[in-house]
């Protein structure tokens, strides 16, 4: 909870997601993203308590760290290597004390002069919270497997009787710039209608810092080992549909 910058602890069922989608397969590398998104919606930032200057920076700073934290509990630890939040693609985890200075309450001028992928010099430095793009890789390749579309749903109830398009995080920070004395650092996620979207999580206007809290839920992608056998279970499953998808064993 702390490291979300959230006040209270947050609880995962990691057992809920077991139906995983291919995303790459370049013969060496097989990556899968989980059909479904958590059933729970994890809370960053908190902007009800005395703390929520702090809660903020907690929450920004330490944004993708914390998202693949939470995706490496799902992971299946005998038929996987590893496993990263959606979106991850080397971006900073935790900015570290000395580089937060740009996002601290001390800061009440813009600190760079354009939004992240903007034009400006100097350009919005990813390490010290400016933002990033890096999540494009990933939501290119789960629209490339899932027929153009990124949306994923929450699959709730007996035998999945509900299921509902829901927000999902980005592992991706983003900085805004309006002028300059107005800037916002932001946190990227998927809207339920499958485009990127982000929502500012700290922000200084007219004078003064303003605080926001966010939640939304987790879809995780992992890798498959490849210095283990991996075999297709024998049950007659093609593939084709949720009802017949594969089940994988170590051979």
């Amino acid at each position: 909870a702390a490291a979300a910058g959230y006040t209270e602890d947050q609880l995962i069922d990691t057992s809920a997601l077991t139906l995983w989608r291919v995303i790459k397969n370049d013969g060496t590398t097989v990556e899968l993203v989980s059909e479904y998104v958590s059933l729970e919606d994890i809370h960053f930032g908190d902007d009800t308590s005395s703390s929520k200057a702090a809660n903020t920076i907690a929450a920004y700073a330490n944004f993708v760290g914390t998202l693949n934290a939470i995706a490496n509990a799902y992971r299946n630890t005998s038929l996987t290597s590893s496993a990263r939040a959606m979106g991850y693609s080397n971006q900073t985890e935790i900015i570290e004390e000395e580089n937060r200075t740009k996002f601290l309450e001390s800061q009440k001028k813009s600190p760079w002069k354009c939004t992240t992928g903007g034009s400006c010099s100097p350009a919005p430095e990813e390490s010290e919270g400016g933002g990033d793009r890096g999540y494009e890789a990933d939501f290119n390749a789960v629209k490339v497997a899932n027929k153009n579309s990124a949306v994923a749903k929450r699959c709730s109830g007996t035998n999945c009787s509900t299921k509902t398009a829901k927000n999902y995080w980005l592992a991706s920070r983003g900085y805004n710039y309006y002028s300059e004395y107005e800037f916002g650092f932001g946190v990227s996620y998927i809207h339920a209608n499958g485009f990127t979207s982000g929502s500012n999580i700290r922000t200084y206007s007219k004078g003064r810092w303003k605080y926001f809290s966010l939640a939304y839920a987790v879809r995780p992608i992992v890798t498959l080992d490849s210095t283990k056998q991996i075999k297709v279970v024998d049950d007659g499953n093609d593939g084709t549909t949720e009802e017949k998808a594969y089940n994988l064993t170590l051979n």
